[in-house]
């Protein structure tokens, strides 16, 4: 299946009014977004080694479990976010600027949407839960 042609378009739960597109990505896309939150936490441990194992041996039980059981983690949000987001209801156009300024609750739905997106079924998407649209 192409990808760039599915879009879900999603209301802001915490913002009355307001809607973003979803493009689905290839596997190009999404593979970049992984590389790069890869990239970035190799370049955060340079250096930091004595740290991170402070920080890994302070970790409890449940912050590991919560780590493995959430697959944002394992993408860039901004990554995913320029990539992925087609369309929004601000005044604003959607550039990768104006993906900077929205605000952490904001970011965290939209990041969770497009994983949350991806990880559906094949049978979901043939049911139309997404419309084509403009790949631009």
């Amino acid at each position: 299946m192409l990808t760039g042609n599915l879009i879900d378009r999603k209301a802001i739960p915490h913002e009355p009014g307001h809607f973003m597109e979803f493009r689905m990505l290839g596997f190009v896309a999404l593979e970049e977004a992984r590389q790069a939150r890869q990239i970035g936490a190799l370049r955060s441990m340079v250096g930091l080694g004595d740290v991170v194992a402070a920080l890994q041996t302070a970790r409890t039980d449940d912050t590991v479990q919560q780590a493995v059981n959430d697959p944002t983690t394992d993408f860039d949000a901004m990554t995913l976010l320029t990539k992925a987001i087609a369309n929004w209801s601000y005044d604003e156009p959607v550039t990768p600027a104006n993906i900077a300024l929205l605000d952490p609750t904001t970011k965290d739905w939209a990041v969770r949407e497009i994983v949350t997106m991806h990880m559906r079924s094949q049978e979901e998407r043939d049911m139309g839960l997404f419309r084509a649209g403009s790949s631009a």
